[in-house]
């Protein structure tokens, strides 16, 4: 082995390997500062994304409790049919028998085109 492979180790092994360890070392401490940043920064987005979807999934489930319990409502979702009435209105007219119809009468608006269902 000649004296100019022996500088070479000797120079690869005091000078590239501590710097390539050092490189490595230092990425590795560099991507954990990044995903701690990262993490930082997005964990009050996050609460208060999810504060907010709560407030609206309250006042969403709040509507849907005051629509199930109202009896108007429960009165439509018993509707069986829509159809026309002689004066060109659509009407409701619930599942029950036909002899209610005149105490069960709800009026709607006409649909539009296609709206609704014509017996």
């Amino acid at each position: 082995m000649s004296l100019r492979t022996k500088l070479l180790g000797v120079f690869a092994a005091l000078a590239v390997l501590p710097l390539v360890a050092l490189s490595v070392f230092e990425y590795a401490r560099s991507a954990h500062a990044v995903r701690r940043l990262i993490a930082d920064q997005t964990a009050p987005l996050a609460e208060r994304a999810a504060k907010q979807l709560g407030e609206r999934l309250e006042i969403i489930d709040g509507d849907l409790r005051l629509v199930a319990n109202n009896e108007e409502t429960r009165r439509l979702y018993d509707v069986r049919d829509f159809v026309m009435s002689p004066d060109g209105k659509w009407v409701a007219y619930p599942a029950v028998s036909p002899n209610h119809a005149a105490i069960w009468r709800v009026d709607f608006p006409p649909f539009a085109a296609g709206g609704g269902r014509r017996r």
